[in-house]
């Protein structure tokens, strides 16, 4: 308005710039779409309104600055002004609409320009692939049929907006000569987010290979072609957030090929690095010298015999060790840039998550110096709380890995793979780890492992803090959890004898929570045994066990037995309370009483018949 009044009472003259500044104003108000109309009438494409939209929203009457227009030349500078500050407010469509009037004056977009263009791009393929995210979330909530049609049209539409965005922005980049290391860094998570693999280790490579040769001029002592503040410098600073923002995708996804691929870029990268400050190559040698570099990760993919030639664990273990051993070094150049503990995290995230337990295998021998640095008996840092946090970091790496193990039947690698991180960490693996290992052991009628394993676990000293150390008000203890899951699982799988044995060990060691309640009067003794709050599995095994040891301990009437002909007889009555089903998912219906009844008539000889309480059915 002040403007307006300005232009029509003479006291303002304006010229180019001060166009400018209007555009610039007019994007940051949020109405970037007037800068169309506003160019249009400068260059005379549109005859302005008084009374058209434009007016009426902004009050600038473009009538008063037209009869001079010798004093506004439009160029290249306004359009460039006009597209970026339409990027800036995510408004693409009137940025594309200014590019093409730009093209139809016979003008070239600068390289900025391009780039705010594909940087806007990504932004939005980030935004749109956030969005989509939350729609496939959704559908995990329906029906499995209407999840799995809605899910199939979902990943067969290669028209979603964020891939088509990310798509675009590619394609700017490959228009440009000379790429900012921030626009090819922004462009591989678009592409990622979308899912376009491909496109974004291309990206990658090319923020790689400009790294590479900023340290190779550095080692050189020859000047830049950017100073160190550039945008060139803060790309390589931010190598390894890209890193990790690259394998959580993978991760999330899923997608343990593309995580293998950014694996080996990243091992290759640390290689270059290493070879560049070491000694300085000519082209031709620093080119041959790529061609001996072979990362583990691809290695591992590509020999799917080496973890079953082996005759026993322990030697494939030692192969992938040594093997590891040449690569470390390359790996350790410089701080950050190279795989580090999480990066190998996410790896086996992304292949546990696919089922491919050799690459699991594999990536738990790069995780051992990191899990050793968290070990207390190994280090001299007496800082608990730094040491636990460190390790909690590493903590699911064990869980994805026993987990995809159990789904590929490979009972002895998950066991082993406990056995190596309680040694390498000298800490209680997660509960999750623990119970994915019982499961499988249990499923394979393997029930003596799981007590040698639930032993092992529990001989290491719990650490202070985490998620295995002491144990919040209200919460079940670690060691509760283990017993409980482990009955629970051989009950399932038909174990009883070796349930039955991990709940007296439960019992005697304190770990579970069970006492058996004797009851007498001048007439009769009575044995109680409480089965309130305990699943099927674990009240069967209890009221077995009550039952054997009552009878092993009983006092038993000799006279009666010699009378009887039928043998001896047992004087205790047994009172066995399983509640009314208050608490039951089957609508107030009780799970234990009939459970409880069917294993007497049916696993007991002779059958042991019950009688229901009066008053308490």
């Amino acid at each position: 308005t002040t403007l307006s009044k300005m232009v029509q009472e003479g006291s303002c003259q304006l010229d180019s710039e001060d166009i400018v500044y209007i555009m610039t104003a007019l994007a940051t108000n949020g109405r970037s779409q007037y800068i169309k109309h506003l160019l249009q009438v400068l260059v005379q494409d549109e005859t302005p309104l008084e009374g058209d939209e434009f007016y009426q929203d902004t009050n600038i009457n473009i009538d008063m600055i037209l009869p001079k227009p010798s004093n506004i030349n439009i160029g290249m500078k306004h359009y460039s002004v006009g597209i970026t500050s339409c990027l800036a407010e995510n408004d693409i469509d009137t940025a594309l609409e200014v590019l093409e009037m730009m093209k139809r004056k016979g003008l070239s977009p600068s390289p900025r320009t391009l780039q705010e263009i594909a940087l806007a791009y990504s932004r939005l393929a980030l935004d749109n692939a956030a969005l989509e995210a939350k729609q496939l979330r959704k559908m995990a909530k329906l029906k499995n049929s209407s999840r799995k049609r809605m899910k199939a049209l979902y990943q067969n539409d290669n028209r979603r907006i964020s891939m088509v965005r990310a798509q675009s922005a590619v394609e700017i980049v490959q228009s440009l000569e000379n790429p900012d290391p921030y626009l090819l860094s922004t462009v591989a998570k678009a592409c990622s987010s979308a899912g376009l693999w491909h496109e974004s280790r291309k990206m990658l490579q090319g923020v790689h290979a400009i790294a590479v040769e900023e340290e190779v001029q550095t080692a050189a002592g020859d000047n830049l072609p950017f100073p160190t503040t550039t945008a060139a410098a803060t790309a390589f600073r931010r190598l390894p957030g890209l890193h990790r923002n690259l394998l959580k995708l993978c991760a999330s996804r899923g997608n343990v090929t593309a995580a293998l691929w950014f694996v080996d870029d990243i091992q290759r990268l640390s290689s270059r690095l290493q070879l560049v400050s070491g000694d300085l190559l000519s082209n031709s040698e620093f080119e041959a010298s790529q061609a001996e570099i072979t990362t583990l990760s691809s290695y591992l993919a590509s020999n799917s015999t080496l973890m079953l030639s082996s005759s026993s664990p322990d030697i494939a273990f030692n192969m992938i060790s040594q093997m590891l051993n040449t690569q470390s070094k390359a790996n350790a150049y410089r701080s950050g840039v190279g795989m580090k503990g999480e990066d190998w995290k996410l790896l086996m995230i992304a292949a546990s998550k696919c089922g491919h337990w050799k690459v699991c295998l594999g990536t738990l021998q790069f995780l051992r110096p990191y899990l050793e640095a968290t070990n207390p008996a190994m280090i001299s840092v007496s800082n608990e709380e730094y040491l636990s946090r460190e390790y909690e970091r590493l903590a699911r790496s064990l869980t994805s890995a026993v987990l995809c193990f159990e789904m590929r039947s490979q009972y002895a690698w998950a066991v082993r793979a406990i056995d190596d991180w309680i040694d390498w960490s000298g800490r209680r693996p997660r509960k999750e780890a623990v119970l994915s290992a019982f499961r499988i052991l249990a499923a394979r009628g393997r029930g003596s492992e799981v007590s040698t394993l639930l032993s092992r676990v529990l001989q290491v000293p719990p650490s202070e803090g985490g998620r295995t150390g002491g144990t919040a008000e209200g919460e079940i203890a670690y060691e509760q959890i283990l017993f409980v899951s482990a009955i629970t699982f051989l009950h399932n799988n038909g174990l009883y004898e070796d349930a039955d044995e991990l709940f007296v060990a439960g019992v005697s060691a304190g770990h579970l929570p069970f006492e058996l309640a004797t009851q007498s009067d001048d007439i009769e003794e009575s044995l109680t045994v409480d089965l309130h709050g305990m699943n099927t599995a674990f009240a069967h095994s209890a009221v077995r066990v009550a039952l054997q040891q009552e009878v092993q301990s009983a006092s038993w009437d000799k006279a009666q037995s010699d009378l009887n002909t039928e043998g001896e007889m047992w004087e205790t009555d047994m009172i066995i309370v399983t509640g009314r089903g208050r608490n039951s998912a089957q609508n107030l219906r009780p799970v234990l009483r009939p459970e409880v009844q069917r294993m007497l008539l049916e696993e007991f000889y002779p059958p042991l018949s019950t009688v229901s309480v009066p008053g308490n059915m």
